[in-house]
């Protein structure tokens, strides 16, 4: 899946202009996302391929992209690219190492790898004018990674404490699949729950759109106002949430 997502990425970026702005950012430009994409998946397979034990950081990563012109980002972009798949389907998915979420083996670097990936390659599609997609199957599972992870991102994101509660709900509801997360937010964190095409519990406010919008709001590519949401129930609830539900 990653190997697609970043073929996609490949060919948005090889004739576009890297100055351009990013939307979601203040400080990103085009080249920027290029960048830190390729500069990740060359990380995750540099962990991979030594088994590693402990955080170690990207930075230490020393292949960076000679030139900053697009065919020049392209080309480094996709020498990364083999590299990466190889790593990850030559390692035993269920081999233990070390990983920044809850799953501490190789399986997460793959699941990553193609969340991290496409979300990024949506960001270019935005970038240029372009209206992302995204397989349903691979939207339901980033909504579901994304519920994964989050609170061990409060390892650098000191402020999500204030994801705690009492006892709210929030769903999230996907109108084309059926699908529907239910989050309970509790003195220790959240719980969630993942419902397909069954019964699920009545939640204090419920967003549905499409699977692929509720994806994209998960990762703030969109916001609740973004014409394919909608909303019922206590907004204040939700709009907590979107605030401080960062990785």
């Amino acid at each position: 899946m990653a190997g697609r997502e970043i073929d996609r990425l490949v060919e948005l970026v090889r004739e576009a202009d890297l100055n351009q702005r990013v939307p979601w950012s203040r400080t990103w430009r085009l080249g920027n996302l290029v960048h830190h994409v390729g500069a990740v998946h060359r990380w995750a397979t540099d962990l991979v391929r030594t088994d590693a034990r402990r955080y170690r950081p990207i930075r230490d990563t020393d292949d960076w992209p000679p030139d900053p012109t697009a065919p020049a980002v392209a080309v480094w972009l996709i020498a990364g690219r083999e590299p990466l798949l190889s790593a990850l389907e030559s390692a035993d998915p269920d081999h233990k190492m070390w990983a920044w979420g809850v799953d501490q083996h190789v399986r997460f670097w793959s699941r990553r790898m193609t969340h991290e990936t496409g979300i990024h390659r949506a960001d270019a599609q935005l970038t240029v004018g372009l209206s992302p997609g995204f397989d349903r199957v691979i939207a339901a599972d980033g909504i579901s990674e994304f519920l994964d992870n989050l609170w061990r991102a409060r390892a650098w994101r000191r402020d999500m404490g204030a994801l705690r509660g009492r006892g709210e709900t929030l769903a999230l509801s996907a109108t084309d699949t059926g699908d529907r997360w239910t989050i309970v937010r509790s003195d220790t964190g959240f719980d969630w729950t993942h419902h397909v095409r069954g019964r699920a519990p009545r939640a204090d406010v419920t967003v549905s759109g499409t699977v692929t919008d509720l994806y994209l709001l998960a990762w703030k590519r969109v916001r609740p106002d973004h014409p394919g949401i909608r909303m019922r129930g206590d907004a204040a609830i939700y709009d907590q949430w979107f605030r401080y539900s960062s990785v």
